[in-house]
């Protein structure tokens, strides 16, 4: 039982760090660009805002974030 315990006060104190962090400040992208992002990992991507730049990277998850 103790490697459960200390598991999951490891889970809630990660839990707690990741609730301290401060959010990023919001900023627009640059004219002719948007912002995609990855649902699962967060991951933010500026990219052109041309079909030929954005089907790529929507292909593998990534959706189209409103400012």
């Amino acid at each position: 039982m103790p490697d459960l315990k200390q598991e999951l006060a490891d889970v809630a104190a990660a839990i707690e760090r990741m609730d301290q962090r401060a959010p990023e400040p919001a900023t627009l992208p640059a004219p002719g660009k948007v912002r995609l992002r990855h649902p699962n990992t967060g991951d933010i991507k500026e990219v052109d805002a041309v079909p030929e730049a954005m089907i790529p990277i929507m292909g593998l998850g990534y959706q189209q974030v409103k400012e």
